[in-house]
């Protein structure tokens, strides 16, 4: 599955007819008209699609239920930003159906699966705390190496999966709870763990975006958004072929969501990655 083929899907369903075309006995949708919300609500559905089926392949009934309530929620609420972005709501979302699957062909809309989404996620936030306030001991992110007890890793909701690479073996994560950014920063070997405080306020506040490219249990890469631009791109691992493309595919998934964007290699020149992401910027 493919950005353009969920596209085309999405377009299915808001005119009315199945993912595969045929009549549809689904409501019909007032959708907006605007060009900037329907690519935000395709890449939105392809996030879904693509977290979804990581579990199992979803017959076309599911796909449809799906791509309508996430088109009649982008109806009502829209797409702007806000804490968490539309993008991370989504992706909770797909997570929070993949353990509960019968929901998908429901009555319940994409509303109330958001909100029930975002409860687990501050049920987990909130007994994070009150372990820390009962001074649970320090949480390991490897061996011989802590993670502060204040952002203990243990209960810390799950990161979300915004991107996948067609192969899935890559994936990019993000970031959403201060135990993540600790966490990265020690695999990463950079400020996200000793500067935490400042940058967990910024993702709060809204201004900041930050993900993490993963292969397996690999870190890779780190992408700092910030204020329409990309503010850093650190990367830490060896820069094979295969991994030069997922940081230009990943790139460009970010670009397609706040692009168009500048970027900034705070760890050497890379001139490999450089060009690739040049191709990939000046592409279709």
């Amino acid at each position: 599955m493919t950005l353009r083929n969920t596209r085309r899907e999405l377009s299915h369903v808001i005119a009315g007819r199945t993912v595969d075309g045929s009549p549809s006995d689904l409501p019909h949708l007032p959708f907006s008209k605007s060009e900037n919300i329907l690519s935000a609500a395709a890449v939105a559905a392809d996030l879904m699609m693509r977290i979804l089926s990581s579990r199992r392949k979803l017959p076309a009934e599911e796909r449809t239920q799906v791509l309508w309530k996430l088109a009649a929620y982008v109806s009502k609420a829209g797409v702007r930003q806000e804490s968490p972005s539309f993008f991370t709501r989504s992706a909770l979302a797909a997570q929070f159906l993949v353990d509960k699957p019968r929901l998908i062909t429901s009555r319940m809309g994409m509303g109330k699966i958001i909100e029930l989404s975002l409860q687990g996620q501050r049920s987990r936030e909130n007994r994070l705390a009150q372990e820390r306030a009962n001074g649970q001991e320090l949480a390991r992110a490897e061996p011989g190496c802590f993670i502060p007890s204040k952002y203990s890793a243990e209960n810390a909701p799950p990161r979300p999966i915004t991107w996948l690479s067609l192969d899935r073996n890559f994936r990019l994560e993000e970031l959403v709870h201060p135990a993540h950014l600790v966490e990265e920063g020690v695999h990463m070997h950079h400020c996200l763990s000793w500067k935490t405080d400042d940058y967990w306020r910024s993702i709060r506040s809204g201004r900041r975006r930050i993900y993490s490219l993963r292969r397996g249990s690999e870190y890779l890469a780190t992408f700092t958004h910030m204020d329409q631009s990309l503010t850093e791109l650190t990367v830490r691992c060896a820069r094979d072929d295969a991994v030069i493309n997922a940081l230009a595919d990943a790139y460009r998934h970010i670009d397609r969501i706040y692009g168009p964007l500048g970027f900034a290699l705070r760890d050497g020149n890379h001139s490999r990655l450089r060009a690739a992401l040049a191709a990939h910027l000046d592409g279709p």
